[in-house]
């Protein structure tokens, strides 16, 4: 006979738990799931969409400036909520702005490394204001982010 358990008033049958000792089944291998033919399928589509993608962030460069520009931007002020800021950050008006100034002192910096000459002082002067106002920037970011 079955074990019977109370729930307050009532009396019920002891459940049946063995189905969950059933062992599960053993996995498979992805070459067991497809044929050789949706294989192949499948790894051509991924090559093709691959190469989509590739072709699309050529045409649009500014997708690598915009998250380059976020990635460091989240690595150097580390924010406690990074969904908020991540929102404030792609929704602020001033972002192609931003990421354009951005991009054109990383350009600069990295033609006068590769120059091997040293930035003249209108050169040096006017990096040092763009990047006072890129941490102005950021602080308000910050500021929005802590409150």
């Amino acid at each position: 006979a079955p074990v019977l358990f109370r729930i307050g008033a009532m009396t019920a049958p002891e459940p049946d738990h063995s189905a969950l000792a059933t062992p599960l089944p053993e996995p498979t291998t992805k070459e067991k799931l497809l044929t050789a033919d949706q294989q192949k399928t499948f790894d051509n589509k991924k090559i093709r969409i691959r190469i989509e993608n590739e072709r699309y962030l050529r045409k649009h460069p500014e997708v690598n400036s915009m998250l380059s520009h976020f990635v460091r931007e989240v690595l150097e002020i580390k924010p406690n909520n990074i969904y908020e800021y991540s929102a404030k950050h792609f929704t602020n008006p001033e972002l192609r702005g931003i990421v354009d100034d951005t991009e054109r002192r990383h350009k600069a910096q990295t033609e006068a490394t590769y120059k091997d000459s040293p930035a003249t002082a209108a050169q040096a002067a006017a990096q040092a204001a763009d990047q006072a106002a890129f941490r102005a920037e950021r602080e308000q970011l910050t500021e929005a982010d802590t409150n």
